[in-house]
């Protein structure tokens, strides 16, 4: 009851117009704010690529505040963190049995190559690991079946070729070029 009384009694003191444009440029100082707001920031475990009217700048920038030019400037954040990428991949054994097995490969995107990576691969992590993971898990199963499994009734036994289908993994994935 006492918030009523305040508040007529502050629209009686002010008038309803002046209380409304009180309130309509606060909300507009605040909102103004956040989109002109001359400061990125980069979180621990990420990396940031700058854009300029979309251009891709080729500097890095690490965790902490950096300037950018509202409006103009844009900052687009990449996790650094390792992260798992799960999927299935479909193999035959030599006696041409099915063989079906869950793949997990835990990944990370190399923090000095964070600007090429965006500018050549992917605008984000998720869309980066699945241009270059996805196509390269099937061929990795397949390869490590060809070389483990001689008959489906092998599978079992063969339950440590981790290290097998990671190598191949690699192998099957582009090479690293950290040269600019």
């Amino acid at each position: 009851m006492a918030e009523q009384w305040d508040m007529r009694q502050a629209v009686q003191k002010w008038g309803v117009t002046k209380l409304t444009k009180w309130a309509v440029i606060g909300l507009g100082v605040i909102v103004g704010w956040s989109v002109l707001s001359p400061f990125a920031v980069v979180p621990a475990g990420s990396r940031g690529v700058m854009t300029t009217f979309g251009k891709p700048s080729e500097d890095t920038f690490t965790e902490g505040i950096h300037f950018r030019i509202p409006l103009v400037q844009r900052m687009h954040l990449m996790d650094v963190r390792i992260q798992k990428n799960e999927g299935e991949g479909d193999a035959a054994s030599m006696d041409l049995q099915q063989v079906r097995a869950k793949v997990a490969v835990n990944f990370h995107l190399d923090p000095i190559v964070v600007a090429r990576a965006f500018k050549e691969i992917g605008q984000s992590t998720d869309e980066i690991a699945s241009n270059i993971l996805d196509p390269a898990r099937p061929e990795a199963v397949k390869a490590v079946t060809a070389q483990i499994y001689r008959r489906a009734t092998d599978y079992p036994a063969h339950r440590g070729a981790r290290q097998d289908c990671g190598a191949a993994a690699r192998k099957a994935q582009p090479p690293r070029n950290h040269s600019r």
